[in-house]
């Protein structure tokens, strides 16, 4: 039950903070990378009780407990253990890789690494005029459900996919990020 987990927070910070203050003897009796992974999976499990129980916390410790949220912090991990030039893809909705708008929205994946590595990150995000896609569905408890296919209709009259569609390009990466040299395309993207 939530009301159950949120009584957990204060155990699962406990666990961390005592692995913290005992990583010399953690690591002596194991490894470094052992005890890294160790604190990152007890990280990894006060995360998904936060945004599990992110409903029943007060507002100031509900802010950036959301599942974008935490798989931002994850792929920063991932990321700072991979090579000094390694380089990190990771495919996920477009409400997740977007950069939300932080004055309306809760922060979210993309504005978190948007923040932590500057114009290092590249949100591309993927519209389509019509057709079908596989999605999951959701459980009343709010947990992934099974595959489902999805088909969608010709998109709305000048909507951005429908712009696209008219190029007849076919497949196509557009970079929303360079600049233009017609003010009314400058116009439209900023609309």
């Amino acid at each position: 039950a939530k009301e159950t987990l949120v009584q957990l927070l204060p155990q699962m910070q406990a666990v961390i903070d005592h692995l913290m203050e005992n990583q010399a003897s953690f690591v002596s009796g194991s490894s470094a990378s052992d005890f890294e992974q160790a604190v990152q999976y007890t990280r990894v499990m006060k995360q998904f009780i936060r945004a599990t129980v992110a409903d029943l916390l007060p507002p100031s410790q509900a802010k950036g407990t959301g599942r974008s949220i935490c798989m931002a912090e994850n792929l920063v991990y991932l990321a700072d253990k991979s090579r000094p030039d390694g380089k990190c893809i990771i495919w996920a909705h477009n409400g997740h890789i977007g950069v939300a708008d932080a004055a309306i929205e809760e922060p979210n994946m993309g504005s978190y690494l948007r923040a932590k590595y500057g114009a290092g990150y590249f949100a591309f995000g993927f519209e389509f005029n019509q057709g079908s896609f596989q999605t999951r569905t959701t459980l009343p408890d709010g947990r992934c459900g099974e595959l489902k296919e999805v088909t969608l209709p010709a998109a709305s009259a000048l909507s951005l996919p429908w712009y696209l569609a008219q190029t007849k390009m076919g497949d196509c990466i557009l970079n929303l990020r360079a600049p233009t040299v017609s003010p009314v395309v400058e116009q439209w993207l900023d609309t």
